[in-house]
């Protein structure tokens, strides 16, 4: 017969790491679904002066100089807010009619974050494209396969996009 110590002891190993095994894939991850709600319609609306505080001016006078010295114009905004999660975001998009390149500057700021990131995307006559961006950020989605993303992290100016 077995020793019942041997039994306890295995028992007494085996049970922190099966509860810890347990919350960690299992009771975890539920936990941080139901905690992120997003809107299934997002309440997107034009962007007008009340959603452009002065640190955004200030950024998107700097950078929309910057893309109509290459050729972009036409400036349109996009407002996005989460009351509940105290998330906003702006999203500024120009187009250089002569490339048909797109550059999109997207504001988000949520709890005393705040962050900038401008893209340039190209788009080729076969569904492949390119995109340039500028993101301080880690990003959570994979990529998409038919499109080239270089994250330039580094550079401060949209030209050099």
């Amino acid at each position: 017969m077995f020793p019942w110590y041997l039994i306890l002891l295995a028992v007494s190993i085996a049970l922190p790491i099966a509860v810890r095994i347990v919350l960690h894939w299992l009771v975890l991850p539920i936990n941080v679904r139901n905690r992120q709600r997003m809107p299934i319609d997002p309440d997107l609306e034009t962007a007008d002066a009340r959603h452009f505080t002065p640190d955004i001016r200030e950024t998107l006078h700097v950078l929309l100089a910057e893309l109509a010295a290459e050729g972009f114009g036409e400036p349109a905004g996009v407002y996005h807010a989460i009351p509940s999660r105290d998330l906003r975001t702006l999203q500024t998009f120009v187009v250089n009619r002569a490339t048909g390149d797109v550059a999109v500057i997207i504001n988000v700021r949520s709890e005393g974050v705040r962050s900038t990131v401008f893209v340039v995307y190209s788009e080729f006559p076969d569904g492949r494209g390119v995109s340039t961006e500028v993101d301080r950020g880690i990003g959570n989605l994979p990529p998409d396969p038919d499109v080239d993303t270089v994250n330039l992290s580094w550079v401060r100016d949209a030209r050099t996009l």
